[in-house]
């Protein structure tokens, strides 16, 4: 197999996943995961477990980081926002 063709695969699904779109947005707003997590109230494994894809985004977290990221819930979860 090309590894090109490997290498655009893997960037994909890292683009469409939640913990990459969390991190990205975070870095944007210039927020350690640490302040993140004190900003949305939640504890700072749990930023650092979505993020490494080790937890799976609720809607409830979803919609507690999304308020203090000012994204859409959507966006997080699925990569996409309604209107």
């Amino acid at each position: 197999m090309d590894p090109v063709a490997v290498d655009i695969h893997a960037y994909v699904r890292l683009y469409n996943s939640a913990g990459w779109r969390l991190q990205h947005l975070r870095k944007n707003k210039g927020l350690t995961q640490k302040g993140l997590s004190l900003s949305a109230k939640l504890s700072h494994n749990t930023v650092h477990k979505l993020e490494a894809e080790e937890h799976q985004l609720s809607a409830l977290t979803a919609i507690a980081l999304a308020s203090v990221l000012e994204c859409t819930p959507e966006w997080l979860l699925f990569g996409v926002t309604y209107e």
